[in-house]
């Protein structure tokens, strides 16, 4: 099993996380979006490769959805199937186990908490594309809208979907839920840790980058990210297309000539034909897909 741990130069984390997917024999590869990366000798042998963001600073924050798609497009050229993990997520064997005796039975893994972990094949690429880089500021949002988008486009059937933020559910829990614990505790055992969040915070000075992940996601999706319920509560499509990222890649290795379907208008997706827009503060309002669009 391919597996991608993105790090934050965290090399406790990081060398806890090698050792427990290296014994498991997992093929592991590494992102650092920090250019220093320390890797314990006798881990090494476990590492396939190892991939610095040469376009971040030592001094830059997550940019977590611009890694992602990063390790998809290094991932989905030669495997179907694969892992992706941030470096603080205490991984046990007994979790690993549990996901790949059900790897035939989903497509996507997802959970406890965010995009802390997921198991995903590369079909679920093809059908939704590649998480939206336009939720870049800080890690925020972005993690939910792309599963909110795997959740309304993909065959719910074949997601197994733990999400204990405000916005998330339960479906089909596999038992990440108890065997992957969210938090700090586990999380902070190096001695500088500080979560995402929190740095992107402290080197901003403010948290204007968290409020305008918000009003985007409000402006794409028609309601806000929290305090809202579950995604899934909101069936209405974006208000927008996906960006069209990536063109090499979706023609040569996910076989699309034209324009992929994530970056065509939504009528002609797996979103209901008709959908509840939200409108301006008098209430929502019932139109079809098409109409949405228009007046969007």
């Amino acid at each position: 099993m391919v597996c991608w741990i993105l790090t934050f130069n965290r090399p406790r984390a990081l060398n806890r996380q090698i050792e427990v997917f290296g014994k498991d024999g997992c093929d592991i590869h590494v992102m650092s979006n920090h250019p220093l990366v320390q890797i314990d000798r006798h881990l090494r042998p476990y590492v396939h490769n190892v991939v610095v963001n040469t376009l971040g600073d030592a001094e830059s924050t997550a940019y977590t959805t611009r890694s992602w798609n990063a390790m998809f497009l290094k991932t989905f050229k030669q495997h179907d199937e694969a892992i992706f993990v941030q470096d603080d997520t205490l991984i046990t064997q007994e979790a690993l186990e549990i996901v790949r005796t059900q790897t035939h039975q989903f497509d996507l893994i997802w959970g406890p908490a965010g995009d802390q972990f997921w198991y995903m094949k590369k079909l679920i690429l093809r059908q939704v594309g590649f998480f939206d880089e336009r939720f870049s500021t800080g890690a925020f949002c972005g993690d939910a809208d792309f599963l909110k988008r795997v959740w309304f486009q993909c065959d719910q059937s074949r997601l197994s979907i733990v999400e204990k933020h405000d916005f998330g559910f339960m479906h089909q829990d596999i038992g990440l839920s108890h065997l992957i614990p969210t938090d700090v505790g586990h999380k902070a055992i190096d001695p500088t840790y500080i979560n995402q969040h929190q740095e992107c915070q402290q080197k901003s000075g403010n948290d204007l980058w968290m409020q305008y992940a918000q009003e985007l996601f409000l402006n794409k999706w028609g309601h806000r990210l929290n305090g809202t319920g579950p995604l899934t509560d909101h069936p209405s499509p974006p208000r927008w297309t996906e960006l069209f990222l990536y063109p090499w890649f979706t023609k040569k290795y996910l076989g699309y000539d034209g324009l992929p379907p994530w970056c065509l208008p939504y009528e002609r997706t797996a979103y209901m034909s008709s959908v509840v827009v939200s409108g301006d503060t008098s209430g929502a309002i019932t139109i079809s897909a098409p109409a949405a669009l228009e007046q969007l």
